[in-house]
């Protein structure tokens, strides 16, 4: 385990974040599948909420570290000063911060050897949207050209319906990030590409709203919010 030290750290370059995704498919997919329900308010709560993982041996834990609340798990990461996330390795927990530790292979002067060197960056300053639209969007590249399942294209289309746009539609209409996943999928031209599939997942969705007094009277009551959110869907929709 790692020391703790407070002790600054660069931050990761957000310019950088956008122009290719910097992390893993794991995160990406992990980031996507998490928030599409109960969004995180930061990077942090994410990784407190969803992946934190407690040693067998720590004498503050028992029992399951699900039934844990999210201020015991905090509470046990600033008694233990800094905590790796084991299922995204490269990040962890110090001082309150996440922080990402990046290794990349490096030649040696003179040599045709090479060597390991490892950098470590601070992430609190970069929106927590702006780090899931952009692994959003690496996520549905990756799906397309058949990283995540090993589809020929006419059944990655077909299971993009469930796979990608419903949650996409979740996304647009229940959470806060409606306008920056709006904007995210707007400059990467999807509704041109994948029109048809956005379309039914969309179409889907609707019907069972339309079927549901309780999302009805949830959406109407709290009006000056879901009109945004709905012309969001729309527009990705194609329909003024």
């Amino acid at each position: 385990m790692i020391k703790n030290k407070k002790k600054e750290y660069p931050p990761f370059s957000i310019n950088r974040l956008k122009k290719e995704w910097p992390f893993s498919l794991e995160l990406a997919k992990g980031l996507f599948v998490a928030n599409r329900y109960a969004p995180y308010s930061s990077l942090k709560d994410f990784f407190i909420y969803t992946v934190l993982e407690l040693y067998e041996d720590d004498s503050d834990s028992s029992g399951d570290i699900a039934d844990l609340s999210y201020s015991d798990k905090n509470e046990i990461i600033e008694k233990k000063g800094i905590w790796e996330i084991s299922e995204y390795p490269g990040f962890f927990i110090t001082n309150n911060k996440v922080h990402y530790k990046e290794t990349i292979k490096s030649k040696v002067e003179n040599s045709t050897k090479e060597e390991l060197n490892s950098k470590i960056y601070t992430l609190d300053h970069i929106p927590y949207e702006t780090i899931l639209c952009e692994g959003t969007k690496f996520f549905i590249n990756d799906y397309y050209q058949g990283s995540i399942v090993n589809y020929n294209a006419v059944v990655l289309n077909t299971l993009s319906i469930s796979f990608i746009w419903v949650p996409v539609f979740r996304y647009l209409l229940w959470t806060r990030f409606s306008s920056s996943m709006k904007n995210m999928l707007e400059k990467e031209n999807y509704r041109k590409k994948y029109e048809k599939q956005i379309l039914l997942a969309f179409e889907d969705k609707f019907k069972r709203i339309k079927t549901s007094q309780t999302l009805l009277n949830k959406i109407i009551s709290e009006r000056s919010v879901f009109e945004e959110r709905i012309l969001n869907i729309l527009f990705l929709s194609g329909i003024p």
